[in-house]
């Protein structure tokens, strides 16, 4: 028997984007790449909303990586 990724089409958005803003923003980058369901709603600003309301903000630090080989820096 093959394993086969978790489907999740049966559960409304506004359910899972309530369970994703109790989880840290560590994980999302990871959560990102479950589908393509997935980076939407953990980029989405309404996750970032439920968030503020839940009292789940975090601070983070974003870094400008930028190289000679390439013109365009990356976050």
């Amino acid at each position: 028997m093959r394993n086969s990724p978790v489907d999740l089409p049966y559960l409304p958005d506004d359910l899972l984007l309530n369970c994703l803003a109790r989880v840290s923003r560590l994980y999302y980058p990871i959560l990102s790449l479950v589908s393509k369901r997935f980076r939407s709603l953990v980029a989405s600003p309404e996750l970032y909303e439920i968030r503020k309301l839940l009292g789940r903000t975090e601070n983070c630090l974003y870094v400008c990586l930028s190289s000679t080989s390439r013109s365009d820096p990356h976050w």
